[in-house]
């Protein structure tokens, strides 16, 4: 239930505002994610700046790192870099960070985590258009 609370509370932010995004996406109080929430949290909109890249221009996506960083006892952070190779073998970047996160809306293993770890990372895929078809 949180997930398709939070994927619907910034359906409408623009791709240009990535660090907007990326701060709307985990600051929603009472409300705990997991560590394991995050890829299904971001994935649909960052695949569709990845997407909306490819069509406007001739990169091609390389990879990308999604990062949730632990900041201090109270903060977290959230990042991300994608990587797009033009024709001239250039190595373009979009990345965005969020503002300082509230620690509270991890649970508790998710916290632990975060302090064990100090970073965890995803990888980005490139996604296809079949990933964006709507099946609701």
């Amino acid at each position: 239930m949180p997930i398709k609370f939070l994927k619907t509370l910034f359906e409408n932010i623009e791709e240009t505002d990535i660090s907007k995004l990326l701060t709307e996406m985990f600051k929603t109080p009472k409300i705990k994610f997991d560590i394991e929430d995050f890829p299904s949290i971001f994935t649909e909109k960052i695949d569709k700046i990845i997407l909306d890249k490819k069509a406007k221009s001739d990169e091609n996506y390389v990879s990308g790192i999604f990062t949730i960083a632990y900041v201090d006892e109270k903060h977290y952070r959230c990042a991300f870099e994608l990587y797009f190779e033009d024709k001239e073998g250039q190595i373009n970047s979009i990345s965005a960070n969020s503002d300082l996160l509230d620690i509270s809306n991890l649970t508790d293993d998710a916290i632990r985590g975060l302090k064990l770890g100090k970073i965890i990372k995803f990888k980005i895929s490139e996604p296809t258009e079949v990933d964006q078809i709507d099946t609701k």
